[in-house]
Parts: structure tokens; sequence; C-alpha cells
């Protein structure tokens, strides 16, 4: 039996209103409503007589796009979990989540399988791109490949196959049930991964919060990489263009102007070197551009500063507070948050129907109809989330986050929390202590990651070397920026080693 549950009810009425509606755009393909519908409905309909049954979980190693989209409205009618995971996270997570998860189902980009099937594509793809992910594949997963069908490798059934099917237009049964439907997990963890599991009402609640960020935008042209800002488009019938993350800063800038982007999401990292080549080339960003939105905090002064500085005066700024358990949770304009002169970074007004407690710790806690059902370990979760952040609401009822509670790097969009880490890096011979600091350079806009050791007989290339390709290798987005030898400074009668202490002399060393 297929569902039409609440995620599928906004592409069902842009069917019903205009099955021809484009809808998306990738890679010069282009994507129909109507055809967008009925290719999920026939690979559901496949799906359930391969068996593939309600709240299984289906683990999903695919790039964002079309196919990936199809495929995900598809999984959605059969009331599954969907769990979906980064296609270029590091090896080592790749294997200990799938082993957590225990998918019943795979469906994963042909090329990252046909590495983890054969030894001899691994060894040469290994000598080219380092950490590429590993599969933990069992007799009792079924695997699917998708993306391009390689002719050569046929011992996995590939999703094309699964295009046709006698049901020419298969029925779509209403259900308003809400159940367990999404898995995410949350970045910078290693020991004990944090899969956030979310409902088709949670996820679809935090659509309709994202929705409200463009204030009834007329013909909007979304440009985005990642899958729920495309599902939003999709819920707010807004053309939806995927861009590569990966191009370069000029290509991007070719591409939005060529596509006439309207609004890009995207987090500082992605925009710092597209400043650096306007300010290069005595240039601003496409005049097409009218809403850019930042998802990630803090996010700096001097970094909108110097994005204002390349934009049209008509582009607006929209900087999102929100967490993988609760997506949305405040906004603020980013013009405003540059005037801001108070302590701490200004996160702006909460999202209409979210809930915020600050703990007598300055802790915040967060709760709505948008927060997660629980984390994938536990059988239960809690009636509201303790963020790890620190607040307090100013006198204009503005939140303002004052730092976290626990030890985090925040770099990029990648949360790194170094007691998982540094575990893992004192095990490597030569070296007796190892910790992980962040220091924020204003210059790049950005924490670096200091990683700072005793050691003896091991030099700082064998350190690099050792973390990224050996047993004592760590997630690609934890490795350090710099590597520093040194005694550390210890504190207190339990001769702890003093982090702040670190932090002040790296800072007087780069001064």
């Amino acid at each position: 039996m297929l569902y039409n549950n609440i995620l599928l009810k906004p592409l069902q009425s842009l069917v019903n209103a205009d099955p021809n509606k484009i809808l998306l755009k990738h890679n010069g393909r282009y994507t129909a409503a109507g055809s967008l519908l009925q290719k999920s409905k026939t690979l559901a309909s496949n799906f359930s007589e391969k068996g593939l049954r309600q709240q299984q979980i289906v683990l999903l190693a695919m790039f964002p796009g079309e196919e990936f989209l199809t495929i995900f409205y598809a999984l959605l009618m059969l009331r599954v979990k969907i769990a979906i995971i980064d296609n270029e996270m590091g090896k080592d997570l790749y294997e200990i989540k799938m082993k957590q998860l225990n998918p019943k189902w795979l469906i994963a980009d042909s090329k990252l399988l046909i590495v983890n099937k054969h030894p001899k594509i691994k060894f040469i793809a290994d000598l080219f791109k380092k950490n590429i992910p590993k599969l933990y594949l069992t007799e009792n997963i079924e695997i699917l490949a998708a993306g391009p069908k390689i002719q050569f490798f046929n011992s996995t059934n590939h999703i094309k196959s699964f295009a046709h099917n006698h049901l020419t237009n298969p029925v779509l049964h209403e259900d308003e049930s809400e159940y367990e439907n999404i898995i995410i997990y949350t970045s910078g963890t290693l020991s004990e991964p944090k899969a956030v599991v979310h409902t088709n009402h949670s996820i679809y609640f935090s659509l309709v919060s994202m929705e409200k960020m463009f204030n009834q935008e007329k013909n909007v042209v979304l440009a985005t990489y990642l899958p729920h800002f495309i599902l939003l488009g999709i819920a707010c019938s807004f053309y939806t263009k995927i861009i590569d993350p990966n191009l370069s800063a000029k290509k991007k800038m070719q591409w939005l102007e060529k596509e006439n982007v309207t609004a890009f999401f995207g987090a500082p990292h992605d925009f710092l070197p597209m400043i650096a080549f306007c300010n290069k080339n005595k240039i601003k960003f496409p005049k097409c551009l009218t809403h850019l939105i930042i998802g990630s905090a803090p996010v700096h002064k001097k970094f909108l500063i110097a994005l204002t500085s390349v934009l049209h005066s008509h582009t607006k700024i929209t900087c999102t507070y929100g967490m993988t358990e609760h997506l949305m949770t405040a906004l603020v304009d980013g013009r405003e948050k540059i005037l801001y002169d108070g302590p701490g970074d200004l996160l702006g007004k909460i999202v209409d129907g979210v809930n915020i407690k600050i703990s007598d710790e300055s802790e915040i806690f967060v709760n709505s109809t948008q927060l997660f059902k629980r984390y994938f370990h536990q059988q239960e979760g809690n009636h509201s989330h303790a963020s790890g952040d620190l607040g307090f609401f100013d006198t204009d009822k503005n939140l303002v986050l004052k730092g976290r509670k626990k030890d985090m790097i925040i770099r990029r969009n990648f949360n790194i929390y170094p007691p998982l880490y540094e575990d893992t890096i004192r095990k490597i011979p030569g070296i007796k202590e190892a910790v992980m600091v962040g220091i924020y350079d204003e210059n790049k806009f950005d924490e670096l990651v200091y990683l700072v050791v005793e050691a003896e007989k091991i030099s700082e290339s064998e350190i690099r070397q050792k973390l990224q390709n050996s047993i004592f290798s760590i997630d690609k987005d934890a490795l350090p920026d710099k590597i520093v030898k040194m005694e550390l400074p210890r504190c207190g009668r339990h001769n702890k080693i003093d982090k702040i202490q670190i932090v002040e002399i790296i800072k007087s060393s780069i001064l």
C-alpha cells in the first residue's frame, strides 16, 4: 500500500494545479511536478513488490538531484525510515554509522559501490583520494545502485531497473498519522554517532517555518545543494536549481548569473572564496540575487561586513539559527547583525511557534512542533531539547548566543568535539598527550583547528599522515589546520591540561 502523507501533499497539490510545472533543474535536466510524482509512485510500487515494508530502514548514500528526489518521495509513500548520510564522509564514520543503523536497504551511488566491491579499484582510488567511505556491506542488506549505470558492474541491481511497473497509476491512500520518518546525523561525532530521528510532521513544520523566511517573495529561483532546501523549494513551488558546491568561485558566480538565481543558501565558508573573487576583480555578486540565506552560528560581524561590501543594496541577508534536532529556531537580518554592538552573537527573533527557555546555567532549551522525536540509540526523546548553546534574551527580546556549554569547535559548518578525536590521536606511537583547540581567524572569518601535542620521535608530517590515512585516521572535517609540538601547561590539584592557557600561548606566538 502507498501512502499520501503530510510531506507528499505539497507535491500532490502542485500536480493537481499544473502537472507540467518545472520544479527542478540539475545538470541541464528539467523535472516537472507530474513526472516526479509518477516516477516516485512507480518506484514505490516496485520497492513494495521487492519486499520493502513500513518502518524498515533505508540508507541513502547519494548526491542530491532528480534521482535522489524521486527515490526520496517513493520512500515517503512506503512509510519507511530514510537515513541520509553525507556521501563524502570519512571512511570510519561511514562504517560505524552503517553498523549502528543496520539498514534493510542501501541505495548508493554506483561509483561508491564499485570502489567498495572491488579491492583493486579501491586500491587505485585510494591513491588519488584519501578517506573514501567504507560501506559495511552484509548479506542481509538489499543493495541498489544509483547514478551512472556502469555496464561491467552488474552484481548489484540498478535503480533504473525499477523504472517500469505494470501498475500505471498506483493509488495513494490518505494518511494523517505521525511516525518516525527521517534519520540525519549530527556533524562531528565519532565514538557514539548521534543519529537524529525526525518524524514526517517535525520535518513538515520545519519546512513551513523555513518558507516564512521568504515573506511571499514572487518568482523565486532557489539555488541549493542540501536535500531539505530542495524539499523546501518544492513545498513553496519555487523553481529550484542544484548547484555543485565544489565549483570554483568564478564558476559559481557565472552559474548564479546564468541561471538567474534569486535566492541562495550557504554557510559562511561557501561565500568566502566568492567574496575574495569579487574583491580581486572589483565586482559584486550578480544583481539577480535578492536573498542570501546563511545557515550557521555564530556568524561573525567581520564576515558580514565583507559580504555586504560585494552585494548590491537590494540583496537581503537572512542569518538562521538552528540545529539538526530543531532546524529553524531564530532569524535575524544580516545588516541588523552588523549594527549590533552588544555582547555575544545576535541570533535574532524566535521563529513563530517555537518556545525557548533559558536555564539557570544560561543553556538554551528548545521546543516546538519541529522538534525531533529521539536519538536513534535511545528509546525515548525529551519534551525539550538542550541545545548545548549558552544564551540570553536582550531588552528587545532578541536571542543572543554567548558560547557553548561543552568543548566544541565550529569550523565551516562542521561541529568538532575535541574529546572524541583526542583519544584516537593519543594512541599514535610517539604521542604522549594531545588536545585540540579552536582559534578564530579574523582574516578567514572562521575558526582554525590547532592540534597541540606532547610528542617524541615523530614529526608533524608523520602525525598528519597518520591522521589522514592509517588506523588512526579521523574524520576529514576534523583534520587540524596546524600541528604544534609543546609541553602542555597544566593547572589545579588534578593537574588538568589548561586549554585556556594553550590558546593564549598560541595567540601570543601568532602576534
